[in-house]
């Protein structure tokens, strides 16, 4: 793939951007494969660390990614972090429109291996979690109704005696309360880590 096939892929993930420059260098760096300066709105692709088109247009797509932040922060780089919150969002979300687009595949989605360890992870592990999670979302609740019944206070309970956050036991009740499906909590992990 040259460089305008990479640009024009890369244009049709975000079409309310302004045009930009991308151009491979032709060498290798040992710091990085890609970077964006977005004074010039130029990425800039060291495209001989490449093996493959695939492993290309993620760079592309990554350094893209800080052009369409950039520019919908009002061509404005809020940050000396480039990869913040806002960038991975992003990021992730052209990524999503790529593999729609079929410009870029995933390859923990098509190569078998992955797939057979994601599945082993997600049903091994973020299952069991997910179980166990909610099992000790149960008990804290059985806590919450004691505390209550002896007047007692449940957030110096779980602050003092457990060491938890009340935030935290204030999440896994919600758990208990909406009676979550333990296979999606991993999607909520974060929440108590």
């Amino acid at each position: 793939m040259n460089q305008d096939q990479v640009a024009e892929k890369l244009r049709s993930l975000a079409e309310d951007v302004p045009p930009f420059t991308l151009l491979f260098s032709g060498k290798k760096s040992k710091k990085v494969n890609g970077l964006y300066m977005p004074s010039t709105k130029e990425i800039i692709i060291h495209n001989k660390n490449m093996e493959s088109d695939a492993e290309l247009m993620y760079t592309a797509i990554h350094e893209f990614a800080h052009h369409v932040v950039t520019y919908r922060s009002g061509g404005v780089v809020l940050s000396n972090r480039c990869h913040t919150g806002k960038f991975w969002a992003v990021f992730h979300e052209l990524l999503r429109r790529a593999e729609e687009l079929g410009v870029y595949s995933n390859p923990f989605r098509t190569d078998e291996e992955f797939i057979a360890l994601t599945e082993r992870i997600k049903n091994e592990f973020l299952l069991k979690n997910g179980t166990l999670m909610k099992e000790f979302a149960s008990v804290l609740m059985e806590v919450r109704k004691k505390c209550l019944e002896k007047h007692l206070s449940f957030d110096d309970y779980v602050d003092r005696e457990l060491g938890i956050e009340k935030t935290t036991a204030g999440t896994l009740l919600k758990i208990e309360q909406y009676d979550i499906n333990p296979a999606i909590m991993s999607e909520i992990q974060d929440v108590w880590d």
